[in-house]
């Protein structure tokens, strides 16, 4: 039911409604992938950083000695240089894994509203 002011009123037509607008999508699972990636990154860092703190002050990181001190600081420095290690892989793999992610995020030409479609498990190229 429909009321208009005056006669003029009811003889106009009707606005058309407003277009439909495809909003461009791109997949998730990149971003997903980044997010991994910089997850890996900052752990490897951390991992770093604890391990190069573990390293007794009377040993040298860059000669691969330790002088003075007690017996058990080349085995702290060995155990804090097998941590920095790992961390350092851990880094340099999740900063690889965040720029694949980045690229292909990138990369993924946008699909329209009604092609783009959720992950189904496999990956298309």
């Amino acid at each position: 039911l429909a009321t208009f002011e005056s006669k003029e009123d009811a003889r106009k037509p009707l606005a058309a409604p407003p277009p439909v607008l495809h909003e461009e999508k791109r997949s998730a699972v990149p971003l997903v992938l980044a997010g991994v990636g910089a997850a890996a990154l900052v752990t490897g860092g951390v991992l770093f950083t604890l391990g190069v703190q573990r390293v007794p002050s009377n040993c040298s990181i860059g000669s691969h000695e330790c002088t003075g001190g007690p017996a058990s600081s080349m085995d702290d420095a060995q155990k804090g240089m097998k941590l920095a290690n790992v961390g350092l892989g851990v880094g340099v793999a999740g900063a690889v894994v965040l720029a694949s992610g980045l690229i292909w995020h990138f990369a993924e030409p946008k699909k329209e509203g009604a092609q783009a479609r959720a992950f189904d498990g496999v990956l298309h190229f």
